[in-house]
């Protein structure tokens, strides 16, 4: 059997990412189960079964080798620049408003941010639209696909784990109950993803 290192980088990417997802929600149901019942666990439910759909796809088709892997790949694309564009969105007057307050260090990482959103957004959407043209064979550039799904991971992984750190340094550290470990999955996952991508060469 041939070794295929794309393959196998993707399996391993696909399999931090889902057991990150899994001890996320593990977290959040426990935190849920000790305070009041919030609407909100019901929102958790339903992502991290989305997630872990995803998870399942990328890990059960890279392994097999079948078309699921990339029915997983073109979820997690349109799953993550959904939650970009929609971050973009509902935090876009707050960003600018960070971004002339007049403190430099502040502005610089609302700067950031805007970026990351906004490049994530259109790399994004390029990315699902390309892959779904090649896989229907009506479209043919591979080395622009590759570039396009490699800027979105790279994107991606940036933001995750930049939120990530924010996300720590605003509850005033590390420890299990502050880190995201759904960022950390995030960015896994869309490594995976890109793997899985550069498996579609014909």
């Amino acid at each position: 059997m041939k070794f295929n290192l794309k393959k196998y980088l993707a399996i391993v990417f696909a399999m931090l990412g889902a057991a990150l997802t899994v001890a996320q929600f593990g977290i959040d149901m426990w935190s849920y189960s000790q305070s009041a019942f919030s609407s909100d666990i019901i929102f958790t439910i339903i992502n991290f079964l989305v997630m872990a759909l995803i998870c399942f796809y990328l890990l059960s088709g890279n392994i097999n080798s079948n078309y699921s892997a990339y029915s997983g790949m073109l979820m997690f694309v349109f799953l993550i620049t959904f939650e970009f564009a929609e971050m973009f969105l509902f935090n876009s007057v707050s960003i600018l408003s960070m971004l002339f307050s007049g403190e430099v260090l502040t502005a610089l990482i609302a700067g950031a941010i805007l970026a990351l959103m906004a490049g994530s957004v259109v790399t994004g959407v390029f990315s699902y639209i390309r892959t779904r043209q090649y896989i229907s064979g009506r479209y043919y550039n591979f080395r622009a696909l590759a570039v396009l799904s490699l800027i979105f991971m790279v994107l991606t992984v940036i933001y995750s784990l930049f939120n990530t750190v924010l996300t720590c340094i605003a509850e005033g550290g590390i420890s299990i109950f502050t880190i995201s470990l759904s960022g950390v999955a995030d960015a896994l996952l869309a490594v995976s993803v890109f793997f899985t991508v550069l498996r579609l060469r014909h």
